[in-house]
């Protein structure tokens, strides 16, 4: 890997390098830092890089970003078996260009070497794709080769007397049949002027990953800078929606908060937003809480480093509450991190356009702007829903199944006497912080259904309070006789199902009539490409857990637009997809 990214820096005429790696068992991060001591100093700044983001914490596909020299590595990780790894490879076509089988020989590592292996590597290879081997056994030869590959023996390195390469042969790359939750676009032509609409997280992390890849982005918001609706808060928290089984919506939470954590964590303008990884313990304050914890832990759902049971704690020195500790969560500025991540090459903005209209017309996206009381419009190859409430205004989107809420957070100067360190979370939530210097609490969990917030901001605070309350009458005691340093309200958009929507936006019309045959039979299997709106995408519904699902998010729309391979699996690609309401809807015969 490492040789390969020092050549795409010095040498590759692309920007952009994508590179696939899977193991079994990864070396630790204690091993792997141990071991490049041993390279040349030339490396330092790629290592220390890829070192920061190493992920130990948790099995699966893992995605990571090394950014040297103003160009972009995507380093996609698949921890676990390499068969079952690239069968769960998603991509819109066979699309890697290279292969360096790096396992060791066949009678070492004989689970690896088998067919379906060789049969999995070929489903992923283009006419001409290459691949080289250490190994030069005739069991890793003629597999190749009944895989479809023209395999060579060649003069090895080292000590090695012969290695195997190849190529892959014309016209045995295998057909692909997509199902309805596929991302990508019928065509596969890729979009160059993309417009993000809305300039909260979801916006600004989305366009910082076309940006990253080299798209004209335009980030169009009516305010007049980005984060001025619920993403605007002066702090808000990174940890994991937990689930006490596996499924679908836990793998994508996981996976999720793993990808969120590692950016703010290795991000090279992290002080910008101010990242603090302090930690989250998460409180339980009934035996029924206890043992839904406990079930989590036993169940194995979580690897160790990722999730832990925490030692009680002794908030009031009354009492000792237990809990769920997560290490490397902590907390930020999301109002600076929309700010940062807005603020780079390829992305212009467009602040105080407000977005009346939005039209096909030949092929391209045409809006309609009000800008200060003047129309203004302007085509765009892709236009990207990243809004709020004003969502279900657009007639260009189908009815979706949104819900309100909303919520405010206070925060308050920290007494003397308050000594905590980490985040705590339960009902409610409160985040040890320092503010410039100055040590801060910021409270919130406060909730009301719909976007109407009150009129005055004091019956949400008095909730948050409340909430407070609960996790320490302490901290209550000292806060409640206090006047807030700030209070902000906003509101937040979900789902039916508390999962947002990341995707393509259908064609409602044509996919009722496409998936019709699911009324009469709910099981019934309907393949090929589901009809799409044309380069039109949608990224909303996060809800609460805006800071640690949008970037998992950015990164699945850009590599959908992009003809890349996705960071999550099909099932979770299932599960988030925006067709998913009106599938489900068809089988429940509702429409």
């Amino acid at each position: 890997m490492l040789t390969a990214v020092c050549f795409f820096q010095t040498d590759a005429p692309i920007n952009v390098l994508h590179y696939l790696g899977s193991e079994l068992h990864p070396v630790t991060r204690k091993d792997l830092g141990r071991f490049f001591q041993q390279l040349p100093a030339s490396l330092a700044p790629v290592l220390e890089d890829f070192l920061s983001q190493y992920p130990e914490e948790i099995a699966g596909m893992q995605r990571l970003y090394l950014r040297q020299q103003k160009k972009l590595v995507i380093l996609d990780l698949y921890i676990g078996d390499a068969t079952t790894m690239l069968e769960q490879l998603q991509a819109p076509e066979p699309s890697v260009d290279m292969w360096y089988l790096d396992g060791f020989a066949p009678r070492q590592n004989p689970a690896m070497w088998q067919q379906p292996l060789f049969n999995a590597i070929a489903s992923h290879s283009k006419t001409g794709t290459t691949f080289s081997t250490y190994s030069a056994s005739g069991e890793v030869r003629r597999g190749l080769e009944k895989s479809g590959f023209l395999v060579s023996k060649t003069p090895g390195f080292g000590k090695k007397r012969h290695m195997l390469t190849g190529t892959y042969k014309a016209g045995q790359t295998s057909i692909r049949y997509r199902q309805w939750y596929s991302p990508w676009q019928p065509g596969g032509k890729i979009p160059q002027r993309i417009a993000v609409l809305g300039a909260g997280l979801a916006g600004c992390m989305t366009a910082s990953a076309l940006a990253a890849r080299g798209f004209e982005v335009s980030l169009v918001d009516k305010g007049s800078c980005e984060a001025q609706g619920a993403s605007g808060n002066p702090r808000g928290v990174v940890h994991p929606k937990l689930y006490r089984q596996q499924s679908p919506a836990q793998k994508f939470h996981a996976t999720a908060f793993t990808l969120a954590s590692r950016l703010y964590e290795s991000h090279p303008e992290r002080e910008a937003f101010d990242w603090q990884s302090q930690g989250v313990m998460q409180l339980a304050f009934s035996n029924d809480e206890q043992e839904k914890q406990t079930a989590i832990i036993n169940r194995g759902i979580y690897d160790n480093r990722l999730l832990q049971s925490a030692k009680p704690v002794d908030i009031d020195k009354e009492s000792s509450i237990g809990g769920l500790q997560i290490p490397a969560a902590g907390s930020l500025n999301p109002a600076l991190l929309c700010k940062t991540l807005s603020t780079q090459p390829n992305i212009d903005q467009c602040f105080h356009h407000d977005v009346t209209g939005c039209h096909l017309n030949d092929n391209a996206w045409e809006l309609v702007f009000n800008v200060n009381g003047t129309t203004k419009m302007a085509s765009f190859d892709a236009v990207i829903f990243c809004t709020n409430f004003e969502t279900e205004s657009f007639e260009v989107l189908p009815h979706y199944p949104l819900a309100y809420n909303h919520g405010q957070v206070d925060t308050y100067a920290a007494n003397k006497d308050i000594d905590i360190d980490s985040i705590l979370c339960n009902r409610g939530y409160l985040i040890p912080w320092n503010d410039n210097g100055n040590a801060v609490i910021t409270i919130g969990g406060s909730y009301g259904q719909g976007m109407e917030l009150p009129l005055e901001d004091e019956t949400l605070r008095k909730e948050n309070l409340t909430l407070l309350k609960e996790v320490s009458k302490t901290f209550f005691s000292q806060l409640s006789s206090q006047t807030p340093l700030s209070s902000r309200a906003g509101v937040r958009t979900t789902t039916r199902d508390f999962l947002p929507m990341i995707g393509p936006v259908e064609n409602r019309e044509s996919c009722q009539s496409y998936f019709s045959g699911l009324k009469r039979n709910a099981r019934k299997k309907i393949e090929g490409q589901a009809p799409l709106m044309p380069n039109l995408y949608i990224n909303t519904g996060h809800g609460s857990h805006g800071l640690t699902t949008t970037p998992l998010a950015a990164e699945i729309l850009a590599s959908s637009i992009n003809g890349e391979s996705l960071p999550v699996s099909a099932e979770v690609m299932r599960t988030i997809h925006p067709l998913r309401f009106l599938i489900r809807d068809l089988k429940k015969q509702v429409n």
